[in-house]
Order: structure tokens, then sequence, then C-alpha cells
């Protein structure tokens, strides 16, 4: 439902409930129900901020998502393609594939990743090492975002705290109220009888009794007065921190995704490990520049090959090119269509999460426009802007 999707409870309660608001507005609800226009505003924005960061967050998804699905179409077209045309593309793969186990003999002993590794650099070279320094600014904010949330996780639990401890005082003075009552009673009703039975004046005692129990009564007021004070404080600290971590967790399930497909993608557990894969395939090409004798040959056929995949309409000529044993063996063309189609569904997975997220706040702006009547120029022209429509 967003986050004013929900009744307001009826005037005459005793507080506000604080757990089902915003933090701005438990602060307007402290002024009497009337949000200010600063908080409203900055209410506002962070949700344009969520909203921009989600939308650029889709936009990075949709550009690799475009890029995986050539892939799939183009297997699929490949698939489709008569023997004649499938043919010359298997001659030029062959050719490039006994031309390249050629080189491995040249640099035997300078072999250091796999060959599926290898491939994967390979294919994706252009990206490096620009990536590496992405993702680890990816794997440094994702410790810092694990930081907050263990931190908010731990404020939550100290407010909790607080709040029962204030309650607590306040049941324990209103039981101690009870006794207190009942004590001065007795001593009332004593003082009575003995002044009955013995004609003494008793007014001293009966004075500092009275004293006592006034000052004890100036005492209980401001004391649960005090309590009812924290609890309605720590029920704002608790709301504040709750919508932080929420805001948390969203950039925490993002930024776990993108290092999840892309270490899916590169073949790898961990940026250590893509890393020393990276740098093992960069002295690796070194080694086979250094031996490569038949480049021209090689250069021939993979433009061969390049010209046939064209001229099938395969739109990621290069990708195919540079890894022809896939359209070989049926077992790993197979093989990289189910990891294509993997990544693929994390891909639509993390958009659709993401396109929810977006809505939300969209939703929680459009009630922030129906709730507060007359502030709908303030808050469009914070969407605008930010951008939004």
């Amino acid at each position: 439902m967003g986050l004013f999707g929900r009744k307001k409870k009826p005037h005459d309660e005793l507080m506000t409930d604080y757990s089902r608001m915003t933090v701005d507005e438990a602060i307007a609800a402290s002024r009497g129900g009337k949000i200010a226009k600063e908080d409203l505003s900055r209410l506002t924005s962070e949700l344009c901020d969520q909203v921009t960061y989600l939308r650029a967050q889709q936009e990075e998804t949709k550009n690799e998502y475009a890029q995986v699905t050539q892939y799939l179409a183009d297997i699929q077209r490949y698939e489709q393609m008569d023997e004649e045309s499938r043919g010359e593309i298997a001659d030029a793969a062959r050719m490039m594939l006994s031309l390249e186990n050629e080189r491995v003999r040249f640099q035997t002993g300078e072999k250091r990743i796999r060959d599926d590794l290898y491939h994967t650099m390979e294919m994706y070279e252009h990206e490096f090492p620009k990536k590496l320094g992405e993702l680890e600014k990816h794997e440094n904010f994702l410790v810092l975002i694990k930081d907050d949330m263990r931190n908010l996780e731990g404020e939550k639990g100290s407010i909790g705290y607080e709040k029962e401890h204030a309650e607590s005082k306040r049941n324990f003075l209103n039981k101690m109220s009870y006794a207190i009552v009942l004590v001065v009673l007795l001593i009332f009703i004593t003082l009575i009888v003995l002044s009955g039975q013995t004609g003494k004046d008793f007014t001293v005692p009966f004075f500092i009794t009275g004293v006592a129990a006034i000052g004890y009564i100036v005492y209980y007021i401001m004391a649960v007065g005090e309590c009812k004070k924290d609890v309605k404080k720590t029920e704002y600290m608790m709301n504040r921190a709750n919508m932080l971590l929420n805001k948390v967790k969203i950039k925490y399930v993002n930024t776990t995704s993108v290092l999840d497909y892309s270490y899916d993608k590169y073949g790898v557990n961990s940026l250590q490990e893509l890393r020393y894969v990276w740098e093992n395939y960069v002295r690796q090409k070194e080694a086979e520049k250094r031996y490569m004798k038949n480049t021209q040959l090689l250069n021939s056929y993979t433009e061969r090959m390049a010209r046939a995949l064209a001229a099938a309409g395969m739109e990621k000529t290069d990708a195919w090119v540079s890894q022809p044993e896939v359209l070989l063996d049926r077992t790993e063309l197979v093989d990289f269509k189910d990891a294509v189609s993997r990544r693929r569904n994390k891909l639509r997975a993390r958009l659709d999460y993401n396109i929810r997220q977006q809505d939300s706040a969209l939703n929680d702006i459009e009630a922030l426009k129906a709730k507060y009547i007359g502030q709908e120029k303030l808050i469009t022209a914070i969407l605008h802007k930010n951008g939004i429509d």
C-alpha cells in the first residue's frame, strides 16, 4: 500500500500511531497534524532520489538485457540455418580452431587459466580493466551497506530497549501510586483514631503526611509525563530507523544483484578470482602475441567466418568469432544457450524488482498530493526539477 496507505486513528486516542507513519508525518503530528513545507519538500525529494536511482538501474539492466537477447536471437538463427550456410561457418570455425591450437602449442608453459575463462576474458576484453574498478567500488559499497544495516538493526534494538524501559517505569509508577494512596489513607485514619482516643492535636503529622502526599503527586505527574515523552520519542526514532533500513535494503539488493550477475557473466566466484583470471589472461595474451606467426591466415578465416555470420543475419559476430568451438559442438552451444538464458532471467528479475520499487515510490508521491491538499504545486515543482513526470 506504500507509505501512506493507512487509516488514521480516532483523534481522541492518547497519542498518534507513530509506528505507521513516516518520519516527516511524525514531525507533522507533533506540530498539530500540519506538515511543514520544508518537511514535505524533503520527503518528496527523497522519494524522487529513489525513483531516479531505480530508473538508472533499469536503464543499465535494459542495455545488458538487449545484448543478452541478441545472443539468444543469434543462436536461434544459427539453429535454423540451412546446411550449406552452416557448413561454410563450420569450415571457417574448424580452421580457426586448428590455427588457435597451433598457437597454443607455441605457448606451452605459458597457459595459466582454463580455456573457458580465456574465451570469456577475450569476449569481454573491451570491458577491462575498467570493469574491475567498477566491481571493486560495488564490493566496497556492499561492505558499507552491510555496516549500515548492522548499525540500523542495532539502533532499532537500542530504541526498542529504551521504549520498553520507559513503559516499564510508567507501569511501576502507576502501581506505586496505588500503594502510596493506601498508605496515606491508613496514616490519616490512624491519626484520626488516635486524636479521638487521646484528645491530642495531630495537626503537624496531618500536615507532614499531606505535604508528602502532594510531593509524591507532583513527582508522579512529572515522571509519567517524562515517560510519555520518551515513548513518543522512541516511536519517532524507530519509524525513522525503519525508513532508513528500507532504503539501505533496496541498495543492498541491487548491489548484490549486480555483483552476482557480473561474476556469473565472467565465470568466477569473487572479485579476487576475477582479478587473478584477468591478470593471467593478460600475461597469456602477450605470450600469444610473441608466438603468433600464423596471424595473417587466422585473420583470413576470421573475416570469412564474420562475413558468413553477417550474411546469415547474426548480430554479435565479434562474440561468435572469439568462440568458434561453440558453433561446432552442439553440447557447448546448448550449454552456452542455457548460461545466457540464466543471465537473462537474472536481469529480468532485477528489472522487475526495480520497476516494482519505482511504482511504489511514485504511488507514495501521488499519495502525498492527495493527502496534503494545496501543496500539489510544491510537489509538482520538485518532480519537474528531478525530471520526473
